[in-house]
């Protein structure tokens, strides 16, 4: 598949999400429940006003940043885009463990790494990669990524102890820690890619990966896995048009699901440089965090973080494969908590595959 040239409004959202830099904030007070602070410049001086939003005070559990912070604390904090009429906002979280900062950040995506399994659950795998800082465990394994074969549970696939080989596909230094049962380690909360400490996928052999198409992971097509903690949706449909069509409307993270399901879904803007606003012809109104991008995989990950519907953890998957020059599969995933969700998401993914099939299709006949 030939690359495609990407969207310039997404270039420079995507700029936004890489790390920022570090800098030093004197805390001023809080508004509502976001710490306001002021950057402090190389010779001590007061400039620039930013906030801090309770979410990115902390790796801990708080319920305001008053537990940790105070008037006149000086602490490092991470830039992380400019928002809320061009007010700076900063993470204080990716800078609360500098030796995991830097452990995490020295990983590129696509690296391949190696590990031992940490502990298995219904939802994923956490792993201890080699060299992580003491008393931390950084790795995690979503289990669509953790294997081809089809199965029922991760515990078919690896086990407590076994060292495993993969590759790293996200890592991320401002993620909330939890401590997982049955473990006495420090791990990020099981949120694959938008709130994990690093996400991996584990490497298949070339052969492999030709067998099965362009970096699809889709194991379970049409699927809906239930466990304990989240519930699995899966969908694929086939589209009588060629990949880089299909790609323009899915990797247009700004009006793409109006493209893609006009009338189904009856506006889309963005609201914060990553997280778009989508409101549907019934009234619902959902919003969606961009978490990854990849126009040469032609592949959208993106994560429901309110609106109408208030998952408790929820993470997206969109891509398109070619399947010849005039023909793709469409892959769509949905990994949410609680399971009650997933009813209502697979009937929407249904109705706007459905939807983006027929207006592709059409206008392509059309020509």
């Amino acid at each position: 598949m030939s690359e495609l040239a990407p969207d310039p409004r997404l270039k420079s959202l995507i700029n936004r999400l890489r790390p920022g830099p570090v800098r030093t904030v004197k805390v001023l007070g809080f508004d509502g429940e976001d710490a306001l602070v002021q950057l402090v410049d190389a010779d001590g001086g007061a400039t620039e006003i930013g906030r801090i939003p309770r979410q990115e005070a902390s790796m801990r559990r708080i319920e305001h940043p008053a537990e940790l912070f105070e008037a006149g604390q000086e602490i490092d904090a991470e830039e992380i885009g400019h928002w809320r009429e061009g007010q700076l906002h900063l993470s204080a979280r990716a800078c609360e463990m500098p030796a995991l900062r830097s452990f995490l950040l020295s990983f590129e995506r696509g690296q391949v790494v190696e590990g031992t399994v940490a502990a298995v659950h219904d939802f994923g795998v956490f792993v201890h990669i080699d060299s992580e800082p003491d008393g931390l465990c950084t790795g995690f394994v979503r289990v669509p990524d953790l294997t081809w074969a089809s199965i029922d549970h991760p515990s078919e696939a690896v086990e407590t102890g076994q060292r495993i080989t993969a590759e790293v596909v996200r890592a991320r230094a401002a993620a909330p820690g939890r401590r997982p049962r049955g473990t006495g380690k420090a791990v990020a909360e099981h949120h694959p890619l938008g709130h994990m400490l690093s996400s991996m996928a584990p490497r298949l052999p070339v052969a492999a990966k030709e067998a099965v198409g362009a970096a699809c992971t889709a194991t379970r097509p049409c699927s809906l896995l239930r466990g304990k903690e989240m519930a699995f949706v899966e969908k694929e449909i086939v589209i009588e048009v060629g990949a880089p069509r299909v790609w323009e409307v899915i990797g247009d993270f700004t009006d793409g699901p109006l493209r893609m399901a006009p009338g189904f879904v009856t506006a889309s803007r963005l609201e914060k440089p990553d997280e778009r606003v989508v409101t549907f012809a019934d009234g619902t109104v959902v919003h969606e965090r961009l978490v990854e991008i990849d126009h040469q995989a032609c592949r959208l990950v993106y994560s429901v973080v309110g609106g109408s519907m208030q998952p408790e953890s929820d993470i997206s998957i969109m891509q398109v494969v070619a399947d010849g020059d005039d023909r793709s599969r469409f892959v769509w995933s949905h990994q949410v908590q609680p399971d009650g969700l997933a009813e209502t998401m697979g009937g929407g993914m249904d109705r706007g595959m459905s939807l983006l099939k027929q207006t592709l299709e059409t206008r392509t006949a059309a020509r």
